[in-house]
């Protein structure tokens, strides 16, 4: 069982600063799977669930500061471990990061971390193999986008490949979620990470299943446009920003 290792006294700010080490920096052995052992935080941060040279501390990094690693982050109330992506090894350099106060967004959002397609468990693509990834659960009541791209991924997880024009799908089965890259080649080597959210009870009279609900907009044809589109959505912007209204007299509803 892992000992719980905590921070000492931290004033409670707007953000904490959370190093977490390696062996080589004391801090103990992970576990089989490549997890650190736990650390607490303060009650009522939120830390990022993909750490990189894009949002860890720089100055604790060193020389290491510019270094292609990616750490995915396991936060479970107010203890958080840390996993180098791709490997179940130590790591050299100082891994620091900061933390945030969790606000009522954070409460409504729930961060999925899939990763590379190796991490989401994809095979080899062929022609014959839909090539779904593995289920990621989400909490009950979450709802995930239909599409993921530029436009509703995390940044600083995809890290070099932030503004790339991939697209996945995301197929939603109540607590359970599957991702599929578009097009082509379905392997991808990006950090893919995104946000499902406690969709507003009072701007919608679609469940998540139903082809109506808001989630699905981007991948509406005119019709559907006319059969689905709420004025209560639009006005409360539950429609995502890619989604394109369409004229209803354009659509001859």
């Amino acid at each position: 069982m892992l000992a719980l290792q905590t921070l000492g006294t931290v004033a409670l700010s707007e953000t904490v600063q959370v190093h977490i080490h390696t062996v080589g920096y004391g801090m103990g052995a992970k576990d089989s799977d490549g997890w650190t052992p736990v650390k607490t935080i303060p009650d009522g941060f939120i830390c990022p669930a993909v750490v990189n040279k894009y949002n860890w501390d720089k100055a604790a990094a060193g020389q290491f500061a510019e270094s292609s690693d990616e750490f995915y982050l396991r936060q479970i109330d107010n203890t958080i471990q840390a996993k180098r992506k791709g490997h179940n090894a130590d790591w050299g350099m100082n891994l620091a990061f900061a933390c945030h106060r969790g606000g009522d967004q954070d409460a409504k959002c729930h961060t999925l971390v899939v990763g590379g397609s190796h991490d989401a468990g994809v095979a080899t693509y062929d022609a014959s193999n839909e090539a779904w990834s593995k289920a990621f659960a989400v909490p009950a009541g979450y709802t995930c986008p239909a599409f993921v791209t530029k436009h509703n991924w995390h940044k600083v997880a995809a890290g070099m490949h932030a503004d790339i024009d991939d697209k996945f799908h995301v197929r939603q089965s109540e607590t359970t979620v599957h991702v599929r890259r578009d097009g082509g080649d379905k392997n991808w080597g990006m950090v893919l990470a995104f946000d499902c959210c406690v969709p507003d009870s009072t701007a919608t009279k679609y469940q998540v299943g139903d082809e109506c609900h808001p989630s699905k907009c981007e991948d509406w044809e005119c019709t559907q446009w006319c059969a689905c589109f709420e004025q209560s959505v639009e006005d409360a912007g539950q429609y995502a920003a890619q989604c394109a209204v369409v004229d209803a007299d354009a659509c001859s509803c």
